[in-house]
């Protein structure tokens, strides 16, 4: 095994590799990039050539190839050792008696492949199926790709098949393809149904989803799924992503779909971009998968009342999760894959008028010209959820403002502020998500700006770093954090060395002129927040008080605020529109 991997450490260049996820940025001798790991503003993570190794200066985590492609995949080593090994050209030799000694997951693995193919050979022989999914606009070619076959309408048929290949029934149980009765006796899960294989970040199946197909829907469930196995956890593995990581880094978005039809037509249409949730909600573990190739999310659910439902749910924890989300309008009450089976100009259009999901919502229930009464209430019930989600005081205000909001619902600015708070104080979409920011200065890490700069500053004095004078950057420190400067300079003059070694490290001994220049975007950006969010405050006790004087004047300065993030705002994400 050491031969091989050394044998493709020697194929591949590791900034070629993580260059194929994230975007690298020179630095020196290295590479940067903002750390796929955690989130930050300024770049922490850097791949060294020499080294053949990556590190985060942020949060700390470091590796090689393998381990890189391990945590971005969320693989296993062997899933990891299989798409590298696949890069390089380098063809994988096992034990020829791995299949009777060998590992226990791998073998498992071998179990879901050997399912696939008699699922495509029973596909195969059944020219009724066939016709269902061609008549449905999917292509022998992707029928063929996405390896899609069927299950017969027998009890025994692929419990009987797997055992004549070598696999026992402990096995077959352990991967979901077998399950016990009241009986006790064994019987195949999947009967009777068109079989969509789930893939996991290595091409390996790990999962299934059943569509029934001749069978009277009323009586079982239309789709079966997989349950949670040793290689398929639900929430983390999205349908398609497989195939569509490089879509996603190439077009800079991802499009969200519900189900494999929507999925396989999306992808036979060329948006290999798109990736499906296929039977399970969404989870914030799908998030963060989909965060490190893009924070640029459009969902395409579908137009049923179920999928409107998952719709406004998904919105509010992508929205939470800091992704900047889009949605597309469908009429007609179709879903993604009528639309794109009945008209391609229509989807390709449908994509290119995405609008922000607070902006669709809004403008939807504006359409309906309901009374004033019923708006109100679907205003409370659709756009209040959403407006909380939003990761700042100042996105909210924005989205108020630029669609007068308050005018419209008769609400006061205010008011309305004070129902967001009131709704995010009382609901909680997952206990698994991460627990929003207090108020108050935001803690100092690594890759924060205010330390960053600092750095920065310690260098300079030092002269171990060019590019911009102490004096200029003392003046600029001290026009932003005002009074603060000298707290500033105590509190990180503590960890001077170090941070000097974080500057010239990451730096490499020149600044450029670009990147101080977004360091201090970003620092004003933290501060302006910090303000926002204690006028805010402010604003809520005054009018609790009645001063209507002190209420004109702090709703003037938090408009100056907002106005001024928003600016920052389109400078800072220029380059990431869509």
């Amino acid at each position: 095994m050491s031969s091989v991997i050394n044998e493709i450490k020697g194929k591949l260049d590791i900034v070629e590799v993580v260059g194929s996820y994230i975007k690298l940025e020179k630095a020196g001798q290295n590479y940067k990039a903002k750390c796929p790991f955690h989130n930050e503003k300024t770049p922490s993570f850097f791949v060294s050539p020499g080294r053949n190794s990556f590190y985060c200066f942020g949060c700390g985590v470091k590796g090689d190839i393998f381990s890189f492609v391990e945590q971005f995949e969320g693989l296993d080593f062997m899933g990891s050792l299989k798409v590298l090994a696949e890069r390089a050209g380098v063809k994988l030799r096992f034990d020829p008696k791995a299949k009777e000694k060998g590992d226990r997951t791998e073998r498992l693995f071998e179990l879901m492949d050997e399912s696939t193919s008699i699922f495509e050979e029973n596909l195969r022989e059944n020219s009724e199926a066939v016709a269902y999914l061609r008549k449905r606009g999917l292509s022998d070619e992707t029928i063929k790709e996405w390896r899609i076959g069927y299950a017969k309408d027998e009890w025994h048929d692929i419990e009987q098949k797997l055992k004549e290949r070598g696999y026992s029934e402990t096995e077959m149980l352990a991967c979901g393809m077998i399950k016990k009765g009241d009986s006790g006796k064994q019987y195949d899960v999947f009967r009777a149904r068109i079989m969509f294989p789930i893939f996991d970040g290595a091409k390996r199946v790990v999962a299934f989803s059943g569509r029934i197909f001749k069978q009277d829907e009323s009586d079982v469930a239309k789709y079966l799924n997989s349950g949670e196995t040793e290689l398929f956890k639900k929430s983390e593995i999205l349908y398609g992503f497989h195939r569509a990581k490089s879509g996603i880094r190439r077009l800079g978005f991802a499009i969200l779909v519900e189900g494999q039809m929507d999925l396989l037509m999306c992808h036979q249409a060329g948006y290999d971009n798109a990736v499906a949730t296929s039977g399970t909600a969404l989870t914030f573990p799908h998030l963060s998968i989909l965060k490190r190739l893009s924070s640029n999310l459009v969902l395409a659910y579908d137009n049923d009342s179920a999928g409107q439902r998952a719709s406004l749910k998904a919105f509010q924890m992508a929205l939470s999760s800091d992704f900047h989300v889009k949605a597309l309008k469908i009429t007609d009450g179709k879903d993604p894959a009528d639309l794109i089976l009945h008209d391609k100009d229509a989807w390709k259009k449908a994509v290119g008028n995405a609008k922000h999901i607070t902006t669709i919502v809004f403008e939807d229930l504006m359409e309906q010209n309901l009374p004033q009464e019923k708006f109100v209430s679907r205003f409370r019930e659709n756009v209040i959820p959403l407006l909380a989600s939003l990761p700042s005081e100042s996105e909210r205000a924005r989205f108020i403002s630029e669609h007068k909001m308050a005018v419209q619902t008769g609400i006061r600015e205010e008011y309305l502020m004070e129902e967001i708070h009131g709704w995010s104080e009382k609901n909680t979409l997952d206990s698994t998500s991460e627990p929003k920011e207090n108020l108050g200065p935001p803690k100092v890490l690594v890759g924060d700006p205010a330390r960053r700069l600092f750095a920065i500053l310690f260098a300079v004095e030092g002269s171990s770093i060019n590019g911009i004078s102490n004096e200029s950057l003392k003046k600029r420190l001290k026009e932003i954090v005002g009074e603060a400067f000298d707290n500033f300079y105590k509190q990180f003059n503590d960890e001077r060395s170090r941070l000097i070694f974080e500057a010239e490290n990451i730096y490499g001994g020149e600044l450029k002129e670009k990147e101080i220049d977004e360091l201090f975007l970003n620092l004003e950006e933290d501060i302006l927040r910090q303000e926002l969010e204690i006028k805010m405050k402010d604003l809520q006790k005054a009018e609790i008080e009645k001063n209507d004087d002190l209420v004109i004047k702090l709703l003037a300065l938090c408009q100056k605020v907002t106005k001024r993030l928003s600016e920052i705002k389109n400078k800072i994400n220029e380059e990431a529109k869509f």
